[in-house]
């Protein structure tokens, strides 16, 4: 299958996404279509066979005007340049035919001569005209465009001002009569700008885009120690790459050099830079904070982490909510609903029926079809849904399915795994034991000397730490000799650990083996967390290891709690090491559980609990999988595998637990964001359509209200992004 981009700059309202929905899922050869109603773009999988540019025709047949998304991006600056353009005309001629309409106004009291009238009157049809002619063009062309298939909201705004022009003008022709000149000016003005602006506000709650901005076009290939700059799509796997200082890493990779220092910020919103060592991973989009470096390509641009996260992204803020599912109901309906009232009123007024003044019909209807607004209510939900995930992701959170905004103020459990979820994923080296006549820093040093081949988390933890007075050196006899750490010809065995090869002081080479007890000819069984050194089958020293508690997992589970939630743990290990953990964090651990028990335990609560709250799991093992799947939410962890993420409802970017309760507290913000936004553009219509009917108010302050509804759905909305959640609890 294939994926295409189309993006529909003319599709305003809910009408529009129905419409388009409906015919590309008519098509056969379409797999799916998803729209996303903010950046006006529209993802469709199809056959590989299929042209895309049919796709395009498809689209046009409904009355808009679809670009493949690849040729977008050249044309977007002259489309910002015309629609300033047609704003200043706008500008210009409303505010001089607010003017001429106020001289109008005041020339009905002060006696006013019928030449001086008409001169007025025709001065305001001239500066009309290229209001009608010019800046509202993309009104009129959109209307009849969407006549072909359904109506959208340009409908009723083209026929507003066609109609008051249109009256305006045989009023000035025939010298008597009602002129809304004015009316039509600011209607014009006041909605082009505020598309521009909607432009603007659609722009920050879209994401997708930034990540791919970040990757350079160009980028620093060593070949034999001499740098070329070659473009980023001629770049292979395995080259070697120069990061410059303040660059961006082009691509995922490995680093070639002892150290770099990163800002991560755009994958893992975290502010603050971490520090990357030989051999660890660095990602794609990250910038470049400290010294040049040399990495080793691991993947191709397009397939690194920050394209899976935009990928992930533009599609996410798809998925709709049943609140969402009925607001798009709502506003597929409104167009002619709104036209109808529009006749209902005009006939009404006509009849005397709302009103003792039948001139004010026109008024009145004109009221009625400028005032209503369904954007707002179309963008009341998505327009906080985008922006909460847009602002997850800045907390370090990425959601797979947008409805778990919904699902999160529910959760009443949170279940958790211990390793690699309150335990730091990486061990640290806590204790070395010499068991022969060698040094302990020359043990020390020829481990590590091994260890460098290896990325095996514990390989980090020799590499991370120097031997020092953090780690506690006991010797079983007098320790002496220094042993050799030169080593050459190593080789991993999978499960068990190292071999390598060094030369003694006599010049004789000898097998050195690094690993589990049984890998280095130990007699005795395994230690837990134990790692063994031998040399020629004898054993040479002891490391022990530990894992550590994160640094905010007591700040996290203590605001879990704080929000509702009861707390508990799930891991495979033993029931001590469970036992120490729930004394340190104060919650429930069981151990010795297998994946099937783990799942068992989370469908236990689930039924427990039946129906009256939902359950999240956060682990991250390729064991935790059934668990996963029997979790109502299941949220992995930075650091586990593709395949745990992919069965994932949410993602940590980072490696911060709090970024747990921080989508807690969101979720409750955005709820409250939603109701607000439902609340404001149910009411404002509800409010406003009636008392546009009754003839109360102008098409000049209708056309105010219908240009501020949905900016300040819009405004409101992008309030999220500025959300900070609090570290005391989330449920205020």
């Amino acid at each position: 299958m294939s994926a295409t981009t189309l993006v529909v700059d003319d599709m305003h309202c809910g009408a529009c996404v129905s419409k388009v929905e409906r015919a590309l899922e008519a098509a056969g050869w379409i797999e799916s279509v998803l729209v996303n109603p903010f950046n006006r773009r529209v993802y469709i999988t199809h056959a590989d066979e299929q042209d895309p540019i049919a796709l395009v025709r498809l689209v046009e047949e409904l009355g808009f005007s679809p670009q493949l998304l690849e040729h977008k991006a050249d044309e977007e600056r002259a489309l910002a340049a015309a629609e300033w353009k047609r704003i200043g005309t706008a500008g210009i001629c409303a505010m001089q035919g607010m003017m001429l309409a106020l001289a109008l106004y005041f020339g009905e009291f002060w006696g006013m001569t019928e030449a001086m009238r008409a001169l007025l009157a025709y001065a305001s049809m001239l500066l009309t005209i290229p209001l009608v002619g010019y800046c509202a063009q993309p009104f009129f062309t959109g209307a009849l465009r969407s006549l072909r298939r359904g109506v959208s909201m340009d409908v009723p705004i083209a026929l507003a001002i066609t109609v008051a022009f249109a009256v305006s003008v045989q009023h000035t022709v025939a010298g008597e009569g009602a002129l809304y000149f004015d009316s039509v000016g600011m209607f014009v003005f006041l909605l082009l700008l505020a598309r521009r602006y909607d432009s603007r506000l659609r722009r920050e709650l879209s994401a997708e885009d930034r990540l791919q901005q970040l990757l350079p076009d160009t980028l620093w290939r060593l070949d034999d120690g001499a740098a070329t700059e070659i473009p980023a799509a001629a770049m292979a796997v395995g080259d070697e790459l120069w990061i410059g200082e303040g660059s961006v890493v082009p691509t995922d990779g490995t680093l070639l050099y002892a150290t770099a220092m990163l800002d991560e910020s755009s994958l893992s919103g975290e502010a603050d830079w971490v520090t990357r060592k030989k051999g660890e991973t660095v990602y794609a989009g990250t910038f470049n904070r400290g010294a040049a470096f040399c990495m080793r390509a691991e993947r191709l641009p397009e397939q690194s982490r920050a394209a899976e996260i935009q990928s992930l992204s533009a599609r996410i803020s798809l998925d709709k909510a049943p609140v969402a599912r009925l607001a798009d109901r709502l506003a597929t309906v409104f167009v002619p609903t709104v036209l109808f009232l529009a006749a209902a009123t005009y006939g009404l007024h006509r009849l005397g029926w709302l009103g003792s003044d039948p001139d004010s019909a026109l008024s009145a209807a004109l009221a009625v079809l400028i005032v209503s607004c369904p954007c707002a209510l179309a963008l009341a939900i998505p327009a906080a849904t985008a922006a909460a995930l847009i602002r997850a992701r800045r907390l370090g959170v990425l959601l797979a399915d947008s409805s778990l905004l919904e699902l999160l103020p529910k959760v009443r459990q949170v279940l958790l795994d211990k390793t690699g979820t309150l335990l730091a994923p990486d061990p640290v080296l806590t204790d070395v034991v010499v068991c022969s006549r060698y040094r302990a820093d020359s043990c020390y040093r020829l481990a590590v000397a091994l260890q460098r081949h290896s990325n095996h988390p514990i390989a980090h933890a020799f590499r991370a730490l120097a031997l020092d007075t953090a780690v506690t050196v006991r010797s079983g006899e007098t320790a002496f000799e220094e042993l050799p750490t030169a080593v050459q010809s190593v080789s991993s065995h999978a499960g068990l650990g190292l071999v390598g090869e060094i030369e003694t002081g006599s010049g004789a080479v000898v097998e050195t083996r690094l690993g589990s007890a049984a890998h280095c000819s130990v007699k005795f069984a395994d230690r837990p967390q134990t790692v063994y050194l031998s040399v020629n089958d004898e054993l040479v020293a002891c490391f022990t290891l530990s894992y550590q508690l994160r640094d905010d997992a007591k700040r996290a589970t203590q605001r879990l709690r704080q929000d509702g939630c009861s707390l508990a743990v799930l891991s495979g290990d033993s029931e001590a090491a469970c036992r120490q953990l729930s004394a340190a964090l104060d919650l429930e651990a069981i151990g010795e559980l297998t994946p099937e028990a783990k799942q068992q335990q989370l469908k236990s609560r689930r039924d427990a609990a039946d129906g009256s709250g939902a359950v999240m799991f956060v682990g991250d093992g390729i064991n935790d999988s059934l668990a996963f799947a029997e979790a109502d939410i299941a949220v992995a962890t930075l650091e586990t595998t593709d395949f745990v993420q992919a069965n994932a409802d949410a993602v940590l970017l980072s490696r911060r637990l709090e970024c747990v309760p921080d989508l807690f507290a969101l979720a409750h913000r955005v709820r409250r964001v939603m109701h607000q936004n439902l609340a404001w553009a149910l009411g404002y219509n509800l409010i406003a359509i009636p008392l546009a009917m009754a003839g109360w108010v102008p098409p000049w302050l209708a056309a105010v209200g219908m240009a501020c509804s949905s900016l300040i759905v819009l405004g409101n909305a992008t309030r999220l992004l500025r959300f900070e959640p609090s570290a005391t609890g989330s449920v205020t």
